[in-house]
């Protein structure tokens, strides 16, 4: 008997709009939050204590959007179709971001050292030696760590996806 737990019909292009709606809800939020963080980063100095709401909101988002995606297998073929369109597979992308990740990390890292620690001519000795050394350590682990999680996520998303059909 089924009285409460009835099927119901739905039109796909209702929705399609509401999945496109919830999608950029959820992109506003993330520059809501991204955005406060900048205004109290400007306003209260590089403090992480104003800004930890706004960076656990968007780790949370980030974090449930891309376990939901995987748990649903939709993630393989998100990528499979990503690779039909762009000339640039996913898995070089995934390179790509990791290293600029590194980059930007180590540029960061060796202005604020060069700042902070060097005094007049050798602070262009600081920015390269901290610069070189973070790009030695942060862009392989930021690589690994992307290639790691894409593939795994790859993996899970492909199984779950043929135990469905």
């Amino acid at each position: 008997m089924k009285l409460f737990n009835r099927e119901k019909v739905s039109d796909e292009r209702v929705e399609n709009l509401k999945n496109k709606i919830y999608k950029e809800a959820f992109w506003i939020a993330i520059i809501l939050n991204g955005t406060s963080i900048l205004v109290k980063f400007y306003l209260y100095g590089i403090n992480t204590e104003p800004v930890t709401t706004e960076f656990f909101i968007i780790v949370i988002l980030l974090l449930y959007s891309a376990v939901r995606t995987v748990s649903l297998g939709i993630y393989s073929d998100e990528v499979e179709l990503h690779d039909r369109r762009s000339r640039i597979p996913m898995g070089t992308k995934n390179v790509l971001s990791g290293f600029g990740s590194g980059f930007v990390i180590a540029i960061f890292f060796g202005i604020r050292s060069s700042v902070l620690y060097g005094s007049g001519g050798n602070r262009l000795w600081y920015f390269i030696l901290v610069f070189i050394t973070s790009i030695l350590i942060y862009c392989p682990f930021f690589i690994a760590t992307m290639m790691v999680l894409h593939k795994t996520a790859q993996k899970v998303s492909e199984r779950i996806s043929q135990r469905q059909q």
